[in-house]
């Protein structure tokens, strides 16, 4: 006699235990592509808040560096080159600034240039004029924008997610040669213990950023960024 096996299917159970099998792999896919995905922002996040930094802090530094240059030393001085002119208030000043209080502060650089020398202001311009000009830069903050004008024109933005810069003044309050102190822009207008801005040797500058990971737990909404900037001329 012969023996007949019997054909069996897959039962409910098994195809029960197959898609909880099938979940549990999809749940596991589903979460590293989510982690690997947040983690990418974040990376991305934080490398564009590099870029920021760096970028405003170069331009920045690019300007305030070249505070109080003329272009002739053997024939003119910075008094002659940089009269007093509103805001600025002694010849041969070379940087100047608004104290915002709760708003941010500005920083204003003033540098004269002879036509041709390639000598840039802080929107990128030249002088091309065939005589000297003088270019008085303007930095300030809007809209979350670090901007910049000159010579009293329209500000231009330079670079996004700024919402605050803080700025003192490295004096030096006892003419030593050497900073002493860094002021506010009232302490140095007060003349604390002598000083003027034709003693400012340097600007210390702190530019405040939009946090990337402000939406995670601990974090903070902005992130600080502290450079100081040596004044050419007063090196």
């Amino acid at each position: 006699m012969m023996n007949i096996k019997r054909q069996r299917g897959i039962g409910l159970v098994e195809i029960m235990v197959s898609m909880m099998i099938a979940l549990f792999l999809l749940l596991g896919i589903g979460t590293i592509f989510m982690t690997t995905r947040s983690t990418y922002g974040d990376q991305q996040g934080l490398s564009n808040l590099q870029d920021n930094e760096r970028l405003a802090m170069f331009m920045l530094t690019n300007v305030i560096q070249i505070g109080g240059y003329f272009p002739d030393p053997t024939t003119s001085t910075a008094a002659l080159s940089l009269p007093v002119a509103a805001p600025y208030v002694v010849a041969g000043q070379a940087v100047s600034g608004t104290e915002g209080g709760a708003a941010p502060d500005k920083v204003r650089v003033r540098f004269m240039t002879a036509s041709g020398d390639g000598i840039a202001n802080c929107n990128g311009g030249a002088n091309t004029s065939g005589t000297n000009v003088v270019y008085s830069n303007e930095f300030d903050i809007s809209g979350n924008t670090l901007r910049c004008a000159v010579n009293g024109n329209n500000p231009q933005p330079l670079v996004t997610g700024v919402t605050d810069m803080q700025v003192l003044y490295g004096a030096d309050t006892t003419s030593s040669g050497s900073i002493t102190q860094y002021l506010t822009k009232t302490q140095i207008d007060t003349n604390v213990n002598g000083s003027s801005w034709n003693n400012v040797r340097s600007v210390r500058i702190t530019l405040s950023f939009v946090n990337p990971l402000a939406a995670q737990a601990g974090q903070p909404a902005t992130l600080p960024f502290t450079k100081i900037i040596p004044v050419m001329n007063k090196l």
